[in-house]
């Protein structure tokens, strides 16, 4: 079985909704927050020097124990808090709020809304392996 592009009525929709998100100016700062594999992202994107859009996403993976609830717990996802990837695009972080966070981080190729929609996408897919560590070692 082969996927079909749309045609007809739909395939018109589509079109004309493509025309007019890539036409669409965003203002920013811009901010905007979407659900991917149960986690809640918020996005900031800003323009840099050159003219791009700088895009931050931060995933929030839940809250990080107390000592007294559960301390293996929490030094595990301490320890993951403390751990860097080198040169990548994506780490953990624990808020102030005492939950532990994903950040990920990109430029865009342009500044309309389909670019930084593409580079929001971008981040939470390549996301995906540190939101299965974070699972397996909360899990843990």
């Amino acid at each position: 079985m082969t996927a079909q592009w749309p045609t007809g009525a739909l395939a018109g929709r589509l079109a004309d909704a493509e025309r007019r998100l890539h036409g669409f100016a965003a203002r920013y700062p811009l901010r905007f927050r979407f659900h991917w594999r149960d986690t809640r992202f918020d996005a900031r994107a800003d323009l840099t020097e050159r003219g791009t859009a700088r895009i931050r996403l931060l995933g929030d993976l839940g809250v990080v124990p107390f000592t007294g609830e559960a301390p293996d717990r929490r030094r595990r996802l301490l320890e993951l808090a403390a751990w860097r990837e080198g040169g990548g695009d994506a780490r953990f972080v624990v808020s102030g709020r005492n939950r532990l966070g994903l950040l990920a981080s990109g430029e865009a190729r342009g500044t309309c809304a389909a670019s930084v929609m593409a580079e929001a996408v971008r981040l939470a897919l390549e996301a995906a392996p540190y939101l299965e560590l974070a699972r397996e070692v909360r899990a843990g």
